[in-house]
């Protein structure tokens, strides 16, 4: 029985970023199913297309990236792993907040980034 790829959402509004992220993902051997631009679309995105996990950058249009992942986790709770194109210690702690479960500096190489779906999947199926 074939394997079934890991379903991933890329939220990135810079289109060269996005396909960047997207490569590393195939090389990882997930499955890219949508690219969002902004805030709004990734939660549409994500009520739409159901991913198993949702990469998201922080700093969006329409609404932030902190915003969407607060909405996704409260409407259909979804492993994020938040990009940031910088490691700010505000925006760590803003995002462990929110409750994202893991936290990537771009751009991501193939190894943090499985380590980094791993870790968003297991805060979020971890019992509370």
């Amino acid at each position: 029985m074939p394997e079934t790829k890991m379903r991933i959402l890329v939220v990135e509004d810079d289109f060269l970023v996005a396909e960047m992220i997207e490569g590393v993902l195939e090389e990882c051997g997930y499955l890219v199913i949508g690219k969002a631009t902004d805030g709004r679309e990734a939660v549409n995105m994500t009520l739409e297309l159901k991913p198993d996990a949702v990469l998201m950058d922080v700093h969006l249009p329409v609404m932030s990236g902190l915003e969407a992942s607060s909405m996704i986790l409260r409407l259909r709770p979804t492993p994020i792993v938040v990009l940031t194109a910088y490691e700010h210690k505000e925006v760590v702690e803003a995002a462990t907040r929110v409750g994202v479960g893991a936290f990537l500096v771009k751009p991501p190489n193939a190894n943090s980034l499985r380590r980094a779906i791993s870790q968003a999947i297991a805060a979020l199926t971890a019992p509370k």
